[in-house]
């Protein structure tokens, strides 16, 4: 599978969005939508840029990750703002820190945030964004 299926399925273990939205907060991966018709509250995982060199010695990869997570338009709600807020924060929780372990058909030593989330500010439809960065080592086999 994979690094942003792995990590989708992740944030959906962890009740934080999924491709149902039955929690009230959309999955996409590699990109965030920007349509009328996709959902306001989504979380994106998107691939970063290349990451670090793979170490060759123990056949482990070091990719990077980006979470968004738009909100509705504080037009909409006046709690649009926290409420994204909020849902970056649980994204950041589910993963940052990660307990090393089998996800899928890879082998996490961990995942770390680059930092916390941060306001990264708003989309032509005037969605709140979040966003934040990680880093990850996994086995390549």
């Amino acid at each position: 599978m994979a690094l942003l299926a792995e990590i989708g399925a992740m944030l959906s273990t962890a009740g934080v969005a999924s491709s149902s939205g039955e929690s009230g907060w959309y999955l996409a991966l590699s990109l965030l939508p920007d349509s009328t018709v996709w959902p306001d509250k989504t979380v994106a995982v998107i691939q970063g840029n290349p990451g670090y060199a793979p170490d060759a010695a123990t056949e482990v990869d070091r990719p990077v990750f980006q979470v968004l997570t738009r909100g509705e338009s504080p037009r909409t709600t006046s709690s649009a703002y926290q409420d994204c807020e909020t849902k970056a924060r649980a994204a950041y929780t589910a993963l940052h820190a990660k307990t090393p372990g089998s996800y899928s058909s890879h082998h996490y030593t961990g995942i770390w945030a680059e930092q916390e989330p941060f306001f990264a500010g708003y989309d032509d439809s005037d969605r709140v964004i979040f966003s934040q960065n990680f880093r990850a080592m996994r086995s390549r086999t």
